[in-house]
């Protein structure tokens, strides 16, 4: 396994993480710390991809639901 260099903004920001398939995006996620939840979207997954695409409100729906949710643990 390679050694990774890559330090995110964790604080109170967002960020998205994009990248070719297949280089570590998810097993670096998995591995860095923080006690603060996370809001993760695959859109390679066809089912959620295709959810999305047919009503792109809904994103934005569940990211303030879930964030009402989270800011209360």
């Amino acid at each position: 396994m390679y050694q990774r260099e890559l330090m995110l903004p964790m604080g109170e920001q967002s960020c998205f993480l994009f990248g070719p398939r297949q280089t570590g995006k998810t097993t670096y996620m998995a591995t860095v710390p923080g006690d603060r939840p996370r809001f993760d979207v695959n859109l390679l997954s066809t089912d959620i991809f295709l959810k999305y695409s047919r009503d792109p409100s809904l994103f934005r729906r569940e990211l303030e639901f879930w964030l009402v949710g989270a800011s209360c643990t």
